[in-house]
C-alpha cells in the first residue's frame, strides 16, 4: 500500500528507525479504520500520494487526529 510505505518512511526519517509494534493500525489501514467514527485520509498532488491523515474515536464526544 503507498499510502503504509510514506507513513513508514516518515517514522524513519523523524525517528531513524521503524518499530512495527508502535502503529498497530498499518498492519490492515482498512479494516482498521473502516468503523463508526473513524476515517483515513489519503491525499494526492496529480497523481502521487503526499500525505495521509487519521481520525479516531475516543468516546462519543471527542475524537482524535
Amino acid at each position: 500500500m503507498i499510502a503504509k510505505d510514506l507513513i513508514l518512511e516518515g517514522f524513519k526519517e523523524r525517528f531513524g528507525f521503524i518499530d512495527h509494534t508502535c502503529n498497530p493500525d498499518l498492519k490492515d489501514i482498512f479494516t482498521y479504520y473502516n468503523r463508526e467514527g473513524y476515517a483515513f485520509f489519503v491525499g494526492f498532488h496529480r497523481d502521487q500520494v503526499i500525505c495521509t491523515g487519521a481520525l479516531t474515536k475516543e468516546h462519543d464526544e471527542a475524537g482524535r487526529t
